[in-house]
Parts: structure tokens; sequence; C-alpha cells
């Protein structure tokens, strides 16, 4: 009756913020309504400041805990299924699996007007004093031709 319940919360995905939105020239009002409050500023330079956010990647198969809870459906002949309908505690553990909160940067200038998007960064990413992401250079490489 209970088959596969759990192996189906452990494999949904789910897609995370849509950060589309945040572009130089957006307002912090408009980046915090979509991310949330910072966990972090400083300045980097006069008139650039850095806001660090940490918001939800979306989730994965989080595949050790697939094949976890796969074995113990098998070994326990299903009843690992009623186990996991009422203990709250695994059922929360298995919720949390596989899911991602990165942490993204973003640079304002004076005005709290974005400078700059950084996603995906760790405490240890170094960032441009100016706010300024690095310019994509177009390929200047030749072309091969035969």
């Amino acid at each position: 009756m209970l088959a596969a319940c759990a192996l189906g919360d452990v494999v949904r995905t789910e897609p995370g913020l849509d950060l589309s939105s945040l572009k130089p020239g957006a307002t912090r009002e408009q980046v915090e309504s979509v991310v949330g409050k910072p966990t972090r500023e400083w300045s980097a330079a006069p008139g650039v400041t850095y806001r660090v956010y940490q918001y939800y990647g979306g989730r994965q198969v989080d595949m050790d805990a697939a094949t976890f809870v796969a074995f113990f459906d098998v070994v326990s002949l299903g009843l690992y299924e009623v186990f996991y309908q009422f203990d709250p505690t695994t059922k929360a553990l298995m919720a949390k699996s596989g899911k991602k909160y990165p942490l993204m940067a973003v640079s304002y200038d004076e005005r709290d007007v974005v400078i700059g998007v950084f996603t995906e960064i760790d405490q240890f990413t170094a960032l441009p004093a100016d706010g300024r992401p690095p310019a994509t250079q177009p390929s200047t490489a030749e072309p091969v031709t035969r």
C-alpha cells in the first residue's frame, strides 16, 4: 500500500530560485525580494559594497539516500515504508537530502544599484574590488580550415 513512497520522496527534484532578474542595474530591493536578506556585507572600495546571500539552489537526486532507502525497502520486505511514514525524524532528514543552498555575492554602488552578480561562490572566492565581473572576452582563435 505504501510502496515506493520513501524512494519517491528521495529521488524527487526541484528547481532552484530563478536568478535571471538579478543583473547589473537592478536595485537592492529587487534582489532581496528574490533571495531575502544578506548574511554578510562589507565595503570593498569607495562606493562599492558587497552583500552575500544564501539562496535555495534546488534539489537534485541524492544517490546515497536513494540507495539507502532502496536497500532497506528490499531487506525489510517493504516494512521500511511503514517506519518511514511514522518516523518524523527520518522523514524530515530525507526531505532535506539533495537540497542545495549556495552563496551568491552581489556588488552595489552607493545608490544600492547592482554592479555585479557572482553566483555559487564560497567563503574563499576572490571578488574584484571594483565590483565588476570580468568581461567575457570574444575568442581570438583563428578558425580551423581544411
